[in-house]
């Protein structure tokens, strides 16, 4: 048991160390797939930062808004999605794309991907649903932007975010 929460320890640092390297959702990933359960700490609630240089730009309604990696918008709050009963070794990946509004609150939630099954997407919906993201500024006013979650099913109860 030691050795696992050794492991788990060492991930988390090295998670925190990569995430602030602005590194892919993948770093953050790898923490859920050896069972760590160690949240990835993010911006106070209702916290600015001012805008980082996007990852790239989404044309929507035809606005155009910057689209970001979870490791430039650290959500403050996150829920983990539920594993749907009787789907416990459904193996797959959901793609969430959200809109959030200058306020910091969600605007849209936009299932992008669900494989094999919608019953996943639907499920990482609910949780990103309840998240809480901050508000980015750019020149001092606040900005709208996109982030697309991506949540991985790799077996039993490890959904991965």
């Amino acid at each position: 048991m030691k050795s696992r929460l050794n492991q788990c320890a060492s991930l988390f640092t090295t998670t925190q160390h990569l995430t602030k390297m602005k590194t892919s959702i993948v770093s953050i990933a790898a923490l859920v797939f050896w069972g760590c359960a160690a949240p990835v700490q993010g911006p106070k609630p209702d916290a600015a930062i001012e805008a980082p240089v996007p990852f790239a730009f989404v044309e929507r309604d035809g606005v155009r808004l910057p689209r970001y990696d979870l490791g430039q918008v650290h959500p403050s709050h996150q829920v983990r999605p539920e594993v749907p009963i009787g789907e416990q070794r459904l193996l797959g990946e959901a793609i969430i794309r959200v809109v959030v509004t200058p306020e910091g609150k969600i605007g849209v939630l936009e299932i992008r991907k669900s494989d094999p099954r919608p019953v996943i997407g639907d499920s990482a919906q609910k949780a990103v649903a309840q998240w809480h993201f901050p508000i980015v500024k750019q020149d001092g006013v606040p900005i709208s932007y996109v982030v697309d979650v991506i949540v991985v099913f790799a077996g039993p109860d490890t959904p991965m975010l």
